[in-house]
């Protein structure tokens, strides 16, 4: 049994997909976002407000899930950001779930101590976000759970999409399919090494260098990093 936080999203979408139908799955949107996902055979998809901590304890106590993955994310603009409140309930209603094998955050590429891979420029924009982020990744590390926290470069559908790969390295930056980071989710959650890591996702077709200079990764040059073996 698997629950999908912030189903109703682009990537909760994708993640949907990519758990293929085999497994049971429950998808929680926001109010008013069920009609963003489609039901299927093992696929039921339940309004909650997440922020509702009581009612979100309810909805998993209930659905008793061996896997949590959640891609709750807040609006780039705007103080009315669920990122940390939404993800903080999730966490605390797993703690009662004896069931659960892993809980899966997806944060952002440049939270927690992977700020110095993202351009300045990006971290001016998005500080408020990645702040909230780092939050919930602490809080997750510090709950005892079983985890895996999953950083992925920006999401960019026009991307064309190669080689995708997790590092534990702390350089290098670049975007990445939204349906490419719900394949890695999909393949974290089977790896044992995964449990209890925080994972960078990048492309990498797609690697730029960020310092001195934002610059591509030239064909002959080495990758910045060390793919993470699943």
């Amino acid at each position: 049994k698997v629950l999908v936080a912030g189903a109703g999203g682009a990537l909760g979408r994708e993640v949907v997909k990519a758990l293929g139908g085999e497994r049971e799955v429950l998808a929680v949107t926001r109010p008013g976002g069920s009609e963003l996902v489609a039901e299927g055979d093992n696929v039921k998809v339940v309004e909650v407000d997440v922020t509702d901590e009581e009612k979100i304890a309810a909805v998993v106590w209930e659905f008793q899930p061996a896997l949590i993955i959640t891609c709750i994310a807040g609006p780039l603009e705007g103080i009315d950001r669920p990122d940390y409140t939404a993800n903080v309930s999730l966490i605390n209603a797993a703690k009662d779930v004896e069931s659960l094998e892993r809980f899966i955050y997806v944060s952002a590429l440049g939270a927690g101590d992977s700020e110095g891979s993202i351009p300045f420029q990006v971290m001016d924009l998005m500080r408020h976000i990645l702040l909230d982020k780092s939050r919930v990744e602490k809080y997750l590390r510090n709950s005892g759970l079983p985890y895996t926290i999953i950083r992925p470069g920006p999401l960019d559908e026009d991307a064309p999409g190669g080689k995708c790969v997790f590092t534990q390295g702390l350089k290098g930056y670049g975007t990445i399919r939204r349906d490419s980071v719900a394949e890695l989710i999909v393949k974290a959650e089977a790896s044992k090494n995964a449990e209890n890591q925080t994972l960078s996702a990048l492309d990498t077709s797609m690697i730029l260098f960020t310092s001195p200079c934002v610059r591509p990764l030239e064909a002959y040059e080495q990758l910045p990093f060390d793919p993470f073996e699943l």
